[in-house]
């Protein structure tokens, strides 16, 4: 245990050190954390969990597009009543940031999303991804 440790701190040094490269190739580590990457954010601070699309995520805070996970349960029986999602853009400054997880299942759980498409038949992006679509178009414009 202690072996693997040191071998991914020693891996992740070298992936800082080449610039983001993988020391294996030329070409640049994936970023699993996309614009519109569904994400579960747990804070503290009071210690919270929040659900949504990420919008951003850097040295001042995490922005997303989401629900309190308290909410989740409300949130998608006012989807299936046709209601629209009580979601948020939301801001949390760093300190308050604890882990950043992306929204996969997890063995046998399904994740965050795809529970919210079974209980619903709609995908979390028709409500979600409009904040990160719209900050793409402004983008392509630019």
């Amino acid at each position: 245990m202690h072996k693997r440790a040191i071998t991914k701190r020693k891996n992740t040094l070298a992936l800082k050190q080449s610039g983001g490269h993988s020391p294996q190739s030329d070409t640049p580590a994936p970023e699993p954390f996309r614009l519109g990457t569904m994400v579960l954010a747990t804070l503290r601070e009071p210690r919270e969990k929040v659900w949504g699309a990420l919008l951003a995520l850097n040295a001042a805070g995490l922005t997303l597009e989401g629900i309190e996970l308290s909410s989740f349960d409300d949130a998608t029986a006012r989807v299936l009543e046709g209601e629209p999602l009580p979601a948020a853009v939301l801001f949390f400054p760093m300190w308050r940031v604890e882990r950043v997880a992306m929204d996969l299942p997890e063995g046998s759980l399904p994740s965050l999303s795809d529970r919210f498409h079974s209980r619903t038949r709609r995908e979390p992006s028709e409500f979600l991804a409009k904040v990160a679509n719209y900050k793409d178009r402004g983008r392509a414009g630019a």
